[in-house]
C-alpha cells in the first residue's frame, strides 16, 4: 500500500523540478526582439508567435532530458532498466495531455515579452475592426461586445457565458458551450 504514495511523491517531485528548470531557462534568456517581431508579423496571434519563438530558441527535449538526468542522480535511482527513457516519455505525456500546463508555466513570460514588444499588457490590447470585417463583427455580436472592446472584456464575457451554458449547470447547454468555445478561439486571434 505504501508504493502508490511513494510513486506519487516521486511524480510530484519530477514535475516540480521540470517546472523550476523550465522557468529558470526562460528567465535567463535574453529576448531576441527581431525574431519575435518577425514571428508576430507572420502569425495570427501573439500566442502562436510566442510558441514558435520558444520552439526556435529552446530545445524542450534537451530540457526534459537534463531534468530527468538530474532527478535520477539526486534520487539515486538505478537506471539500468531504462528508467531515464521512461521518465522522459512520462514528462512528454504530461505536457501532451496538459497535466503540466506549458501555457501556465510560460504565462508570465508571455506577458513580459508582450509588454517589451508593444509597451502594454496583453489584456489591455484591443482590436478595432473595419466595417468590412464581417466575421469579426459577427463574433463580437455573439458575445454582445462592441468594436474597441479589450481582451479583458472578451475574456470576462466568455467566462460569464460558459458559466451560464455549461452542461453541468444547464442540461441543454452542451451545443451552446461548444459554440462559445469555438467562437472565443476565433475571436482571440483578432487580439494582439
Amino acid at each position: 500500500m505504501g508504493s502508490p504514495n511513494v510513486s506519487a511523491k516521486f511524480n510530484r517531485l519530477l514535475r516540480e523540478q521540470f517546472v523550476k528548470v523550465l522557468i529558470s531557462v526562460i528567465r535567463n534568456h535574453t529576448l531576441d526582439k527581431e525574431l519575435l517581431e518577425l514571428l508576430i508579423s507572420s502569425t495570427l496571434s501573439f500566442e502562436d508567435a510566442f510558441d514558435s519563438y520558444f520552439d526556435s530558441k529552446f530545445d524542450l527535449d534537451l530540457i526534459i532530458r537534463r531534468v530527468v538526468e538530474t532527478y535520477i542522480e539526486a534520487s539515486s535511482i538505478d537506471n539500468s532498466y531504462g528508467v531515464e527513457e521512461y521518465l522522459i516519455g512520462y514528462i512528454r505525456k504530461l505536457l501532451t495531455y496538459h497535466k503540466i500546463s506549458f501555457y501556465k508555466i510560460t504565462e508570465d513570460f508571455r506577458d513580459e515579452y508582450y509588454y517589451e514588444m508593444f509597451g502594454k499588457h496583453r489584456d489591455e490590447a484591443s482590436y478595432y475592426a473595419s466595417d468590412t470585417d464581417k466575421e469579426f463583427l459577427s463574433l463580437l455580436g455573439f458575445f454582445n461586445l462592441k468594436t474597441g472592446c479589450s481582451f479583458v472584456q472578451l475574456k470576462n464575457r466568455y467566462k460569464e457565458m460558459l458559466k451560464k451554458f455549461h452542461p453541468d449547470i444547464n442540461k441543454d447547454g452542451l451545443e451552446k458551450t461548444k459554440q462559445i468555445i469555438a467562437n472565443y478561439k476565433k475571436l482571440q486571434s483578432y487580439f494582439q
